[in-house]
């Protein structure tokens, strides 16, 4: 009893050193694509460049990416109107995030 209790002990003590001195895992050297991988859409940066020139400031384009094109495009299409009519319709950047009057 006492020797296979022994040869057990050992046993589990060579796997654990084995395990040890193993190179780290394959999955390491080939990543899976994540989000923060993958590339955002033209589009998405596109109109993210167009809200942040109407109005000055505005979401990135991974928060347009997010919303998904046809939202967006609405939601930077109203931005935008918004943005201009407050500027009596120069556009420029005086909309959200810019102070205006007194300064």
């Amino acid at each position: 009893m006492f020797a296979a209790g022994v040869l057990a002990l050992v046993v589990a003590i060579g796997v654990v050193g084995y395990t040890a001195l193993q190179p780290a895992e394959k999955s390491a050297a080939n990543p899976l694509a994540t989000p923060l991988a993958t590339p955002l859409p033209a589009w998405a940066t596109t109109l993210a460049d167009r809200y942040r020139q109407a109005c000055g400031t505005g979401p990135t384009a991974g928060e347009l990416a997010a919303l998904g094109q046809t939202a967006a495009q609405e939601k930077v299409d109203e931005a935008v109107a918004n943005c201009t009519s407050e500027n009596g319709g120069g556009g420029g950047g005086g909309g959200k995030g810019h102070r205006k009057g007194k300064g």
